[in-house]
């Protein structure tokens, strides 16, 4: 699936955001390339609380290195 993003739609980067306690998340992107680029705070509102996320990318460069 990403090599179609990267090859046939000409995408540079990809991205995920999960909560910021979502380890089995986090470990799944990081385990097919993601970098964890930073977290960002009050990203999302959700039944009137702000919500902390974790932002990760995979960048086209990093996909065909690894």
């Amino acid at each position: 699936m990403f090599n179609v993003c990267f090859d046939e739609f000409g995408v540079e980067c990809i991205y995920a955001l999960t909560h910021v306690d979502n380890i089995a998340s986090e470990k799944l992107l990081i385990s097919i390339g993601f970098s964890l680029d930073g977290v960002l705070r009050g990203w999302v509102n959700l039944n009137g609380e702000q919500q902390v996320q974790k932002c990760f990318t995979l960048l086209k460069n990093d996909w065909r290195t690894s």
